[in-house]
C-alpha cells in the first residue's frame, strides 16, 4: 500500500516537472518571439563601444542593420580620406536566430557572431556575452 502511494506521487511529481519544463520552454519561445518582431526594420548604429572605449567616426551614423523574421542586411560606412564623403565600406546578408535574447547573426560568408539582445529606451543594444562591448542602434 505504501509503495503504491510512493509510486503513485512519484507519477505526479513527473507529470508536474514535465508541465513546468513545458510552461518554461514555452515562455522562453514566446520571449524569443517577442524580441523578432520589435527587432523588425532598420536600425542605424548610434554609439559603437569595444572593451569599454567608444569608437567615434564620421560615418558611423549611416550604417545600419535591417531585420525581418529570419534574415538580417548590415550595411557599414566609412570616411573616405580622398574623396572626403562616407563610402559603403562593407555589405553583409544573413540569418539570424534567437535563443532566449541570445541572437546569432550567421552571415553567408564568415563565422557568426553572437550578442545579448535589450531594449532600452526604445533603442536596441547588442552587446557581447561579457557585456564590455556594445552596440546601440535607433530604428529608423
Amino acid at each position: 500500500m505504501i509503495n503504491r502511494k510512493i509510486s503513485t506521487m512519484r507519477k505526479i511529481l513527473n507529470i508536474a516537472l514535465v508541465a513546468m519544463a513545458v510552461l518554461l520552454i514555452s515562455c522562453k519561445k514566446d520571449d524569443d518571439n517577442e524580441i523578432i518582431s520589435r527587432l523588425a526594420g532598420t536600425w542605424n548604429i548610434e554609439k559603437i563601444v569595444v572593451e569599454g572605449e567608444e569608437k567615434t567616426g564620421l560615418c558611423y551614423e549611416l550604417s545600419s542593420y535591417s531585420f525581418t523574421d529570419k534574415e538580417y542586411i548590415a550595411n557599414f560606412y566609412s570616411y573616405n580620406k580622398e574623396n572626403r564623403k562616407c563610402v559603403m565600406d562593407s555589405f553583409e546578408k544573413g540569418t539570424f536566430e534567437l535563443s532566449e535574447g541570445v541572437i546569432g547573426l550567421k552571415p553567408v560568408k564568415g563565422d557568426a557572431l553572437y550578442f545579448k539582445v535589450s531594449f532600452l529606451d526604445g533603442k536596441l543594444m547588442l552587446s557581447n556575452p561579457k557585456g564590455t562591448s556594445y552596440v546601440k542602434l535607433s530604428k529608423k
